[in-house]
């Protein structure tokens, strides 16, 4: 059995018995795998745990499950193998995840069949991006909201950004046959990308924070704001104001995410307008509360104003869309 060399010996002992647990609700046969970053073995030290159970009919567990040991965050979701390999067609996700998988609990049948099954199947492109832009939203919202709740989180969340970023790129502009890539691994390569490999493998929210304090990140902006720069200073300046008293990381904390942001939705959303186009049209827009949504392959900015009032603004072509809501 797989044992991550990143999970210390008593946390894992307690994962797996609490795993051995859901275990033994079963009737049907199954196998529990680790996935993520501790599979793949580019986990930091304030990864969450990643699970999924391949079981071979209808399982107990219905939806994900979450659960902490030692405040070590462990989730653990459900995949009907003979739904999975009745699908028509399968997203890049769902073909990628059993390769990735290694196995902690079971005999290892169920997921040779997964693999065994889903191996050449067609992957829905349309169903992948649709995933991959509702994905990037919400994870750029939690990073949002984490320059005052949690750090590590964000920063976490800042780099699955940059890895699904790098993934859309393989597959919808280089075009790349998406078995080439499975299982997938993000290789981080320019600035920005090592950037945040270097916070993410922080030992600890100590230091995480005091790296953070001793960035300097004006070359990191101007590079992706350029003449916008000036205008994104001024959001920073504004969401400081808020968000300030969270501690002496939250300048640079913010800075990053709007670079990040800017990195996502350029490459995604490109005709949604960037965010220093709506604090030019909006003098009193709340930056803290408002963010990309995505839904249904649609993109738009959710801007909530200082007054109270909210904005939907969408930009696609030449036409600006503003809308109560």
């Amino acid at each position: 059995m797989f044992k991550p060399e990143s999970v210390d010996e008593r946390v894992w002992g307690r994962l797996l018995s609490k795993v051995e647990e859901i275990s033994s609700r079963e009737k049907v046969d199954h196998d529990v795998c680790l996935i993520g970053s501790h599979a793949r073995g580019d986990a930091s030290p304030i990864s969450d745990v990643d699970l999924v159970m391949f079981s071979d009919g209808e399982s107990n567990l219905k939806r994900t499950e979450a659960f902490y040991v030692d405040e070590k965050a462990i989730t653990i979701f459900p995949v009907n193998v003979n739904r999975l390999l009745g699908a028509k067609s399968i997203d890049f996700y769902n073909a990628n995840n059993p390769f990735e998988a290694r196995l902690i609990l079971g005999s290892g049948l169920v997921l040779h069949k997964a693999r065994e099954g889903v191996f050449g199947r067609r992957i829905d492109l349309d169903a992948t991006r649709r995933i991959i832009g509702e994905a990037l939203s919400v994870r750029l919202m939690v990073a949002l909201s984490d320059a005052t709740l949690d750090l590590g989180e964000g920063v976490r969340d800042m780099r699955v950004c940059l890895a699904k970023v790098k993934l859309y790129a393989k597959l919808f502009k280089e075009r790349l046959d998406p078995w080439s890539i499975i299982p997938y691994r993000y290789r981080p390569e320019d600035g920005l990308e090592k950037l945040l490999e270097r916070l993410y493998y922080s030992t600890d929210y100590d230091e995480l924070s005091s790296k953070l304090v001793g960035l300097d990140l004006r070359e990191v902006m101007a590079e992706a704001f350029r003449e916008r720069l000036e205008t994104m200073d001024r959001v920073v300046e504004k969401m400081v104001a808020e968000v300030g008293f969270a501690g002496k990381y939250v300048e640079n904390y913010i800075r990053l995410y709007l670079t990040v942001e800017e990195r996502v939705r350029s490459a995604l959303w490109g005709e949604l307008p960037g965010r220093w186009e709506i604090e030019e049209l909006k003098q009193n827009v709340d930056h803290n509360a408002t963010n990309i949504t995505c839904k249904d392959g649609r993109a738009s900015w959710l801007v909530s104003m200082n007054d109270g009032g909210s904005l939907k603004i969408e930009h696609y072509g030449t036409n600006t869309l503003l809308q109560a809501y």
